[in-house]
């Protein structure tokens, strides 16, 4: 686990005018996406305008399922096949490998969610006080599922088709361990993000999400470099420059 951690560092560091370059475009717009949305949701809390506001969400979650699919699949390849896997500027069309990606992210995302039903059921029945204890609880199962059916993502992103009893078999023994290192970069996120209070305007909230997706960037990374490790059998080798 450390050294998958301490590879993706060297990756970042060793890539990181390949990776700026390629990602830059659709992180912008990523972020820029976000403080819009936030916006809109300072707006609907005062005015109520709740039509408004179901446009934005559907808006909001379309973009951000779009350009997150690109994000990702651009890194992953960057890291997995080399620089030369993408464009120049990283990937801005739409092909049936970002079909794909984008359903295994849906499957993953239906699979936490039916990990956290049980748990919401039971909010109901726990005082307030104790809530905040059920959410990360809820995480456990949602989180440890996520790890262990998150390779199917990197797979997809560099072209190969696998399905979920493959994901589940080459993460035996190892899904705690993913689960720490794949857990991590959320934790470490929502502190960052803290750098910058919201409240004080539009531009540091922006800079708060372009933070927090330079370490969604890393968390990609180290899912890459997890993928390799456990295709090799072996501890991951520097990612490779071919296609």
């Amino acid at each position: 686990m450390i050294a998958i951690l301490k590879e993706a560092i060297r990756a970042v560091a060793e890539k990181r005018f390949v990776l700026f370059r390629g990602l830059i475009g659709t992180i912008l717009v990523l972020a820029v996406c976000d403080v819009a949305f936030s916006l809109v949701v300072r707006h609907v809390v005062k005015a109520s305008t709740w039509g408004l506001f179901l446009l934005s969400l559907v808006v909001y979650m379309f973009l951000g399922a779009l350009f997150g699919t690109l994000v990702a699949v651009t890194c992953h390849r960057i890291i997995l096949l080399g620089e030369s896997s993408v464009p120049k500027y990283g990937l801005h069309s739409w092909t049936s490998r970002e079909t794909r990606f984008l359903g295994w992210s849906a499957v993953l995302a239906f699979f936490m969610s039916i990990a956290v039903v049980p748990f919401g059921i039971g909010a109901i029945f726990v005082p307030k006080e104790y809530r905040n204890y059920l959410v990360f609880l809820a995480l456990l199962p949602a989180g440890y599922l996520f790890a262990r059916f998150a390779v199917l993502l990197p797979s997809t992103a560099v072209g190969e088709r696998h399905n979920t009893d493959w994901a589940w078999n080459i993460t035996a023994n190892n899904g705690w361990r993913l689960f720490a290192l794949l857990m991590l970069a959320p934790a470490v996120s929502s502190v960052v993000t803290k750098v910058f209070p919201t409240e004080l305007g539009t531009f540091t909230d922006f800079l708060s999400r372009l933070l927090g997706y330079v370490v969604m960037t890393i968390e990609i990374v180290v899912l890459s470099l997890s993928f390799r490790f456990l295709m090799a059998g072996q501890t991951p080798q520097p990612p490779a420059e071919g296609t």
